[in-house]
């Protein structure tokens, strides 16, 4: 976990963390209809998942970040992600200061649960909701 292993105990468990959302982690809701978001938003290979502190930053400056694959934004809490043995800290950026990181193991039902407490912030627009609900399987 590259040092970033201690949860930073100034991030209040209130605190949104803003995780942007690419158009690959939205697949269509086989049960359901429509789309929801996949695990893979909530996953990362070197079990340091890139977040935004809300306290810090807004929404749309948030997706402005993250360029033109940016389609949503999704928050969990702090509190959420260190009820699930994960760490909240600080990882500011040179043009970045709202950037952190939740970072722990990534167990498959942590991916679920992170995903699924996961509330979203800004909406993909309803081009891409029917494009990836439509879309061939």
């Amino acid at each position: 976990m590259a040092g970033h292993s201690h949860d930073d105990i100034s991030i209040p468990d209130s605190e949104d963390l803003y995780r942007r959302i690419a158009r690959d982690w939205l697949v269509p809701n086989e049960v359901l209809g429509g789309c929801r978001l996949s695990s893979a938003a909530f996953k990362d290979r070197n079990k340091e998942i890139s977040v935004h502190l809300s306290s810090l930053i807004n929404p749309e400056d948030t997706m402005a970040k993250g360029g033109v694959n940016i389609i949503g934004l999704v928050a969990v809490t702090a509190g959420e992600a260190r009820g699930l043995d994960q760490a909240v800290v600080r990882d500011p950026q040179p043009d970045d200061a709202a950037h952190a990181l939740i970072c722990g193991t990534q167990s498959r039902s942590i991916v679920r649960r992170l995903t699924n407490m996961a509330k979203w912030i800004r909406y993909p627009d309803d081009e891409v909701w029917t494009n990836i609900a439509t879309a061939p399987r």
